[in-house]
């Protein structure tokens, strides 16, 4: 009888668990695209958002590369949305909704910004109803929370809504915010790198400056054997040199033999330092946990 009894609550508190996270969680879409002749099917993650007087589903890129989030004032135009980018824009939106826990950053926290490419308006395609980018200010005293495998994704005000079951199997680093970035260390070979968690970088490993770059991997810059790349980056195309590693990555229990290391060539004046790493490490297999309350960095296998 007791162990029934037990047994019955051990069941009753799992059923509780996973329909938390049922509910708690949200689905995020891929974009894809062909980089250089190269096929990707995930290059950004997209997040539904609600802009206040449209009654259409839209999306933004969420990039946590970004310190601010920001609107295309080119496409709300097209939506019908008017705005002035000369001015102070009062656009109000949602882009995360669960239990009266919604973001929606005041006028200071976003800019506009043009991007001149035409849209399919009668689309219901996430692709066609990009409209802008939601940034880390959005989540600087949150909890976010991406299941890769399961493109899904939370985000939560305070650790004690962080579902038990996926609490108990996190591997939790420490990171740190700085201006509105978000930082952790990762080790390659027997070096310490402090890099940003850039998930609008999607498609890359690890970003390190040419000196580190040129370490990992034995090279001098100049070989015929190096992959080149160059890839859209807001108005602009960034240039890369890619090569696998000398030595293994190892970030909390993630270990990589030889993984693919990225330099960004002549950018700007800030790509020369640029130390980043994208979410290529957590595609296929990992759920990670941005906590930004305790200044957390979370990983840990999707078992669900």
């Amino acid at each position: 009888m007791f162990i029934s009894l037990r047994i019955l609550i051990v069941s009753i508190l799992l059923i509780s668990n996973v329909c938390s996270k049922e509910n708690t969680y949200q689905e995020f879409h891929w974009t894809s695209g062909v980089i250089n002749n190269k096929d990707y099917d995930k290059t950004t993650i997209l997040v539904p958002i609600k802009i206040h007087g449209v009654d259409k589903k839209l999306y933004a890129q969420l990039d946590t590369g970004a310190g601010s989030s920001r609107f295309y004032g080119h496409i709300l135009r097209k939506h019908g949305i008017e705005v002035d980018s000369l001015k102070e824009p009062f656009i109000k939106f949602r882009w995360y909704d669960f239990d009266d826990n919604s973001i929606t950053p005041d006028s200071t926290d976003y800019y506009m910004w043009n991007k001149n490419y035409e849209v399919d308006l009668k689309s219901d395609d996430p692709n066609e109803n990009i409209v802008g980018t939601v940034g880390m200010k959005s989540i600087t005293d949150k909890i976010l929370i991406l299941d890769f495998p399961n493109n899904k994704y939370a985000v939560l005000s305070d650790t004690l809504k962080i579902p038990a079951l996926l609490e108990e199997e996190v591997y939790y680093l420490d990171a740190n915010i700085d201006h509105d970035m978000y930082y952790v260390d990762i080790c390659l070979g027997k070096d310490t790198i402090t890099v940003r968690y850039d998930s609008g970088a999607s498609i890359f490993t690890l970003i390190i400056p040419s000196d580190q770059w040129k370490n990992a991997t034995g090279l001098s810059g100049d070989e015929d054997s190096i992959e080149r790349d160059s890839v859209p980056s807001w108005a602009s195309y960034v240039y890369l040199l890619n090569a696998p590693s000398q030595y293994d990555l190892t970030f909390g229990p993630i270990h990589v033999k030889n993984p693919r290391v990225t330099y960004m060539e002549n950018y700007d004046k800030y790509s020369e330092d640029m130390k980043l790493i994208g979410n290529a490490l957590f595609y296929d297999d990992y759920v990670v946990v941005v906590d930004c309350e305790r200044e957390k960095f979370g990983i840990c296998e999707s078992k669900w």
